[in-house]
This record gives structure tokens, sequence and C-alpha cells, in this order.
């Protein structure tokens, strides 16, 4: 987990006259080395784009385009600050592309210091955990491995590491299992490795997250739910201005 203790640099960009949105200073800096802004006042930041932009940012929504403290939104020290996704990364990765379009994903990133961040982690586990239950989806996800193949794997890699240490059965029993498999009477050194590898290849593992994204009927009660969890189990004292568990951010109103 990377610590700093600025993560905001809330430099403002335009278009024209109007603000589009805010940024960091290596964001900053990158519109400038490109030739792509011009500066307009270094203190505060505030730099032009002199092309046409594609959308329109943030324009119009305040929360977005107010300056932001650089301090923890639960205690409020300002050092060793790491950013924490309300909503945890592990789902969002799964959320459609057009869901979180022109950063609106950032609403459910706040700033936490190290102490809080890791305080906070045991109960995020413990809703991750009660929602898998919910979608009857195990903790660690699913996998197309079976029985068989699994008692080969262990057979394969127990032989591989440990063959020479084996009491004599145990050996006999797993050499037999492999040699089963490759069909072979006499195994050469390398065989236990290679059906290890040749197993584990063919086999495709499906997260938790991603199956239970794929059941939600809603993005934004699900992201409801992760923000209130949050208010809950840590009572931020100083959350942005603006910053409520209910909005709803990631569908939208036509296509709900």
């Amino acid at each position: 987990m990377k610590a700093t203790t600025s993560l905001y640099g809330n430099c403002v960009v335009l278009t024209g006259d109007t603000v589009m949105f805010r940024c960091d200073q290596e964001r900053m800096n990158w519109y400038l080395s490109m030739g792509l802004a011009d500066i307009v006042t270094k203190e505060p930041p505030v730099i032009r784009l002199n092309f046409k932009p594609k959308g329109p940012g943030h324009h119009g929504d305040p929360y977005f385009l107010q300056e932001f403290k650089n301090r923890c939104v639960v205690c409020g020290i300002t050092d060793n600050l790491s950013h924490h996704h309300i909503v945890p990364y592990c789902y969002r990765r799964y959320f459609p592309k057009d869901s979180y379009e022109n950063g609106r994903w950032f609403y459910d990133v706040l700033l936490l210091c190290l102490g809080c961040h890791d305080s906070y982690e045991e109960r995020a586990q413990e809703l991750k955990q009660s929602i898998a239950h919910e979608h009857g989806v195990p903790p660690w996800g699913t996998t197309t491995l079976n029985d068989d193949e699994a008692q080969i794997m262990k057979a394969a890699i127990t032989l591989h590491r440990h063959r020479d240490k084996l009491p004599f059965d145990r050996r006999d029993r797993f050499e037999k299992i492999v040699k089963t498999y490759l069909g072979k009477e006499e195994l050469l050194p390398e065989d236990p490795e290679n059906v290890f590898d040749i197993i584990k290849d063919g086999i495709v593992t499906t997260s938790a997250a991603e199956i239970i994204v794929s059941k939600l009927r809603d993005l934004d009660d699900f992201a409801i739910r992760w923000r209130r969890h949050f208010l809950r189990h840590m009572k931020p004292r100083f959350l942005p201005d603006l910053w409520v568990a209910e909005r709803r951010i990631y569908t939208e109103p036509n296509k709900r």
C-alpha cells in the first residue's frame, strides 16, 4: 500500500473559460509537456487546454470541482495517506466500462491514513464474505479443477518437491497416480512437474467478485451498500463536501 502526504493536486483545468475538472500535478505536467495546455496561473495552479475535448469532464458537478483536502477522511491527519476504494477494486474492475466514464468512479475513492485503512480492512473482508454467501458463491471463487485432477496435482507436486524424503509406500502410491495419468510404466525425473503444469494450465478460475458483479441488478445499490458500511464502521468526520452515501453515479437514468 503506497502512502504519501499529498494525493490531491487540485490543479484546475479549463477549456475556454469553463472549468472541466481538477487533476494532480503529474497530470497537469503531462498536458503541458505534450503541448496540450497552457499555464493560466501558477499559484493556484490553473491550465487551459488548447484543444477541443471530447466530453464535458465534470463541468457542472460541484462535488468533483471542489478543492479536496489532503487528509484522512476518518481522523483528519495529513501524513501517511493512501487511496481507499469504497467499492473494492476487486468488484469495480468488472463493472461495465461505460459505468465509470469520465472518472465518475473517483467518487468512491477517498483518502485514509494507513492506520484507519488497516482498521477498516477487517470489516471490509467480513462484508465481502457476507456478499459471497448471499449470492451462493464461494469466497475464493470457482474453478474447473475436479477432485481427480486435484489428487493428481497433489501427487505430482509432492513428488517434485519431496520425492527423496517420502516414505516408500507413500512415494509408490503417488508415482502410481502420476503414471496412470500419463499412461507410462516408468517416470522420468521431470514428469511430476510437467503433469502439474499441464493440469494447472487447463484450469479456469473465476473470482467470487466477477461472479457477484455479473449477478448484480443495480450497480448503484451495490455501491451505496458499501458506502453505508464504511460510514457505519468508521464514522468519518472529514468527508469531502457534498459526499453522501446515496448518490447514484454508475447508472445513467435512461439505462436503468
